[in-house]
Parts: C-alpha cells; sequence; structure tokens
C-alpha cells in the first residue's frame, strides 16, 4: 500500500465534505484529542476556507487534519493531497539545497555571490551565501519599498539584476539582521547557475528523491492538480486573492507548494543523513552571532525560541496572498507540524495553541506572568508598540540602529491601540542575550512578543512569537 492509499484509508470513515480527522497515537505519549476542538473553535470564526495540519513525533504521523474548502466555488473540500502554497516556511527548503551543493563542491558558503552571479552589482556580489541564509548580507528587501509593486506583476531575473544597480546595501555584512526575501530570491539564481537547472526543477528532484512527487515550486499562472485556490477574507465575505505572476509565486523565497501528505515525507529526511548531513544540519539549525556575543535568533530559515534560555525550538511562519502557514519543529518533544491555510487566521498563534495541546508546557501559552524586575524595560516598549511616530533610535541596540530609520521602524510592531492587558511572562538571561517576553491580550485575543535587549537596556531585535 502506498502512502496515498495508506493516508486515504485512515481517513475512509471520517467525513470529507468539510472535515477530516486522523489520530495514531500508539506507541506515543503526545495528545492529539485536543487538536480538532481547536481547530474547530477557529473554523467558527468563519474567516478560513481552508487549512491542512499534520502532526508528527519523530517519525510517525500523530495527527492529520483537513477542515474547509480548497475551492468555495465548487465545494471542493481540503484533503491530505491539497496543494497549500507555504511562503517563506520554504525558505529552509531553499538553505537545504544550497546545503546540499555546498557538501558537493558545487558552491561554496563563503563564497562571494558574484562567483556565481556575475551580472549582479559589485555591491550586493560581495554577500555570501552563509550570510543571506541567515538574514544578515546587509542586503535590501523588495517588500519595504525597495523595488517591490505588487504580487501580480512579474519578479524576473533581469528585474533583480536591475535592482542590485538602483539600491545599495542597507548595513555592513554580519552586523545587522534583515529580513530580505530578495536576496533569497537571489540564492535561487545561484542554484540555477552551479546546477543548469531552474530553481523549480531542482527542488522538484530533491522533493522526489525523498518520497514527495507532488511538492513543487508553484507557478501562479498556470493550472495546477490539487492546488487550492487562495481567498481573501475582507470582513464580511471571501474574495478571491490576487493571481500571483508566475515568475512571482516561485522564487526561492518562498515560492513552494506543499500538501499534508508531504509533510511527514519532508520531516523523516530532515530528521535522517541521506539529505543533509549531521554538520549541514547543524549550521542550519544554529542562529547568527554579533561580535557582541548576541544572537539573532534565526538560523537558515528558522526562528530560534526558547522559553527558559535552555531547551529551543525552531518555527517559522510564510505568507502570501492568502495562504497563511506554520511550520513548527521541537527538539525536546520530538514534535514537529505544519499547518497550512488559505484565509485569514493568526497562524503562528494558532499553530502554537495546537502544540501547546499537544505537548503542555512547551510553548508562551503555557507561561504565566512573572514579578517584572525591569518595570522601565516595559513601559519602554508598550511605548514603542502604541508609538505615534518613527520608534525612537535611543532604544535600539547598535544592531538595530545601524539600519535605515524606515527599516528600524518596520522592525518594532504597532499595535492598533493600547491593549487590554500587557504582561511580562518572561525574562530570561543566557550570555549576552537578555530575552523578555511580553503577553498582549487585544479585543480578547492573546499574542506574543519576544523581545532581546543589549547590556545597556536597548532593543536587538523584536519579533512575534
Amino acid at each position: 500500500m502506498n502512502r496515498r492509499e495508506l493516508m486515504l484509508a485512515m481517513m475512509a470513515t471520517a467525513p470529507l465534505a468539510a472535515c477530516a480527522s486522523v489520530s495514531a497515537q500508539t506507541g506515543s505519549s503526545a495528545d492529539t484529542s485536543g487538536v480538532g476542538a481547536i481547530l474547530d473553535a477557529e473554523m467558527a470564526k468563519g474567516t478560513i476556507a481552508g487549512l491542512s495540519l499534520c502532526v508528527l513525533k519523530g517519525d510517525t504521523i500523530i495527527a492529520s487534519e483537513t477542515r474547509g474548502m480548497a475551492n468555495l466555488a465548487f465545494d471542493v473540500p481540503v484533503t491530505p493531497e491539497t496543494l497549500f502554497h507555504v511562503g517563506s516556511v520554504g525558505k529552509h527548503c531553499t538553505a537545504t539545497a544550497i546545503f546540499r551543493l555546498a557538501e558537493e563542491g558545487k558552491l561554496s558558503l563563503d563564497a562571494p555571490i558574484s562567483t556565481y552571479l556575475t551580472d549582479i552589482s559589485p555591491a550586493w556580489g560581495a554577500a555570501t551565501p552563509r550570510l543571506i541564509l541567515h538574514h544578515v548580507s546587509g542586503l535590501p528587501d523588495y517588500f519595504q519599498g525597495f523595488g517591490f509593486t505588487a504580487f501580480d506583476r512579474p519578479l524576473t531575473r533581469e528585474g533583480m539584476v536591475e535592482l542590485t544597480m538602483e539600491i545599495p546595501p542597507i548595513a555592513p555584512p554580519g552586523e545587522a539582521f534583515f529580513y530580505s526575501n530578495a536576496a533569497y530570491t537571489l540564492l535561487g539564481y545561484v542554484i540555477e547557475e552551479v546546477t543548469g537547472q531552474s530553481y523549480a526543477d531542482h527542488m522538484r528532484s530533491i522533493f522526489g528523491a525523498f518520497g514527495m512527487p507532488n511538492a513543487r515550486a508553484d507557478d501562479g499562472q498556470a493550472v495546477i492538480p490539487d492546488r487550492a485556490d487562495s481567498y481573501e477574507w475582507t470582513g464580511t465575505e471571501f474574495r478571491r486573492s490576487v493571481q500571483m505572476a508566475s515568475t512571482t509565486s516561485a522564487v526561492a523565497a518562498g515560492g513552494l507548494l506543499m500538501s499534508g501528505m508531504d509533510v511527514p515525507e519532508w520531516e523523516r529526511a530532515l530528521n535522517g543523513n541521506a539529505m543533509l548531513s549531521s554538520a549541514s544540519k547543524a549550521e542550519m539549525f544554529t542562529p547568527w552571532i554579533y561580535p557582541s556575543g548576541r544572537s539573532t535568533a534565526y538560523c537558515c530559515g528558522w526562528r530560534e525560541d526558547t522559553l527558559d534560555g535552555e531547551d529551543v525550538f525552531y518555527h517559522h511562519t510564510g505568507w502570501v496572498p492568502d495562504f497563511p502557514t506554520y511550520h513548527l519543529r521541537q527538539p525536546s518533544s520530538d514534535i514537529s507540524l505544519m499547518l497550512m491555510t488559505t484565509g485569514l487566521t493568526d497562524v503562528l498563534s494558532l499553530g502554537l495553541r495546537v502544540a501547546e495541546s499537544i505537548t503542555p508546557g512547551s510553548t508562551s501559552f503555557s507561561l504565566s506572568p512573572v514579578a517584572d524586575e525591569h518595570p522601565d524595560m516595559t513601559e519602554s516598549m508598550l511605548a514603542a508598540f502604541t508609538r505615534p511616530d518613527a520608534i525612537d533610535p535611543a532604544l535600539l541596540a547598535p544592531e538595530m540602529s545601524v539600519l535605515p530609520e524606515m527599516v528600524q521602524d518596520y522592525f518594532v510592531p504597532r499595535l492598533e491601540g493600547v491593549p487590554d492587558a500587557f504582561e511580562v511572562v518572561q525574562d530570561t538571561k543566557t550570555g549576552a542575550d537578555h530575552y523578555r517576553r511580553y503577553r498582549v491580550t487585544e479585543n480578547g485575543e492573546v499574542s506574543h512578543y519576544m523581545a532581546n535587549y543589549d547590556g545597556e537596556g536597548r532593543i536587538s531585535f523584536v519579533r512575534k512569537s
């Protein structure tokens, strides 16, 4: 019996029209009994058109859930075979391809990318694959007003080359974290140059080699079997999302399609050593460290997180119109999950709530408020979150203050107003890092933000967690 037949056989007794569930807990202490209720409650809000969830403990599937529709017009339900665009969750897949090529001796992680891309500007070409993978290359991003117009407009290599000629780097290499989709897009062109394949063909060859014949790069204008349509929730109804241009939807920064059936095979490949060596995986899951000793808490397509400064877990979100996606790996519990949706949802919080129900105490939702030993830091963070104007640069550590003002402002979130509650739920010092996690309650919805500070109480980063 192949994996498709196995999955469908497991689901034969479940209603497939709008909801399907599988739970396989044999040999596992993980409890998935609460997962369905969490998803049902989220679907009841009416803002998600469809979703697919796969949870594993080690290499074993312990939950597979689908809800809603892949196509609303024709009432086509989401199934485990439905392909979703995973957006920036695919960055670690691009990183995997780069590490594999480095292992094969086809590229060097520390060579300037101009070694492979001779048509880009010298300033951009000085960046290396290693720096780009960690988002510390100093290269700008086309999503912050740097050359990107709209998802339905083509994003070609020629256009990217022109962008490199027009816009200079925004920070010295290795000295500032700046999330750059543009830089990751260039890695796709590097893959094409050293392999002689298109990025799409190269990724499909990797997926196919590890039991994922349907996972692939997207092509926004092509007819792709089993691909979900994306839907924008307007506040009163679903509308079809903008159709992405083929070249825009397939970039190496986040242009991949996966289904719930692909997730187990990908996780097993990540767990083993056939796809990547132990040394490459160790680097993939090690964050960039500044000369100051502070961590970016970001590593090659993964955000690193910790509740206590010791046990770490890795996660990442993805979004292209309108496909919110969340991927989580918890080494301490051996749990991994991927949640793929279309519509409107806080996919990070939803994914963490699912994980918390399976492994209690493993996410920010398990934390209780702690005594605030640094009320001045809390006060300044709340002021930053509710600021009417640009962020005060005096609040920022050197790795933030070196960035242009518009970028500084982008990386410190703004709330819509003063929240109902703003609580400290974590205060952890680890080496040069001082992590503080804030719980924000707005209109009954709870979210969390992790901040890292330098020794003088200045903000090194803030991100939703």
